[in-house]
């Protein structure tokens, strides 16, 4: 089940999920294995995703370059899913450098460490809240789509200043969409998706936003303040989100009270309502923190 998320970032009945950990909102009639983050299948589907398509590829990108990723001696990727920012780290870490990337879903885990044959690296099942537990210091951590999804970002960020080094930087990134106050904005495929899931039965409430400086707040208890932050702005056509709601996993956290049959032929009415050489904007805010320790 969903855990409740500090007061800092929305409301003490906000569900915080994880890539990472297995966010699995219930088993309605109907519900399969393969809609679930830890499932083996969603792993590889979701790896084929980062790897064809060009939005992770672009968010990596744009994480490595805002956190001075070439300057780092022991790096951490906190949720590496299955390894796509891992890989973009590699690309610019020095060669004599060491990463260690861990996440809590034993499945993404798997397919990371079998795609991740460099010598610098080690991939560990781990909970971004048992963080503590690793062999520091690291003077750079990332974490891309995933630092704000975690069930208790308290105990993460303590974990954190466990085991960084003074000054070390952490670099993470949230949709602009999800945020407290930002505009309520959606392109033509999020509506139709949107709508044809509810008139599908789903009655599943939106996630609520997140507020940034309840976040900051709770790494500013651990000695943690914000350095900068940025806006990057990934242009697409609908296509590549299509495609990014046909990860069964995430269709079923879209919608958690249908079966994936029912779930399915709704994200197949919502394409079809849909023109995948669409233009689309998505704004995402690239948030770097440093240890004051």
């Amino acid at each position: 089940m969903p855990t409740q998320a500090p007061a800092e970032l929305g409301g003490a009945d906000q569900p915080v999920g994880s890539r990472g950990a297995a966010y699995d909102p219930g088993a309605p009639s109907g519900y399969t294995p393969k809609m679930s983050w830890s499932s083996p299948l969603n792993a590889e589907v979701y790896d084929r995703y980062t790897h064809e398509r060009p939005l992770y590829q672009w968010l990596n990108r744009r994480l490595v370059h805002h956190a001075r990723v070439s300057d780092a001696q022991r790096l951490l990727d906190l949720g590496c899913g299955t390894g796509a920012t891992t890989r973009a780290c590699l690309r610019r870490l020095p060669v004599d450098a060491e990463l260690v990337a861990v996440d809590a879903n034993a499945a993404m885990a798997e397919v990371a460490r079998r795609g991740l044959p460099d010598p610098r690296v080690r991939v560990k099942v781990l909970a971004g809240e048992q963080v503590s537990e690793l062999d520091g210091p690291f003077d750079c951590v990332v974490s891309n789509a995933a630092l704000w999804l975690v069930h208790d970002l308290d105990a993460v960020f303590a974990g954190l200043a466990d085991c960084t080094a003074p000054h070390a930087r952490v670099t993470y990134n949230i949709p602009e969409a999800r945020l407290a106050g930002a505009p309520a904005e959606a392109h033509p495929f999020q509506l139709a998706l949107q709508d044809e899931l509810r008139q599908a039965g789903s009655t599943a409430p939106s996630p609520p936003p997140i507020c940034l400086d309840g976040l900051h707040q709770i790494a500013a208890r651990h000695g943690f303040e914000v350095v900068s932050e940025h806006t990057e702005t990934y242009r697409a056509r609908q296509h590549d989100f299509i495609a990014l709601m046909a990860i069964p996993a995430m269709l079923g956290r879209a919608a958690p009270d249908l079966s994936e049959q029912v779930a399915t032929a709704a994200l197949q009415r919502a394409q079809d309502r849909s023109d995948p050489d669409l233009e689309v904007s998505v704004p995402w805010r690239v948030v770097v923190l440093q240890s004051t320790g």
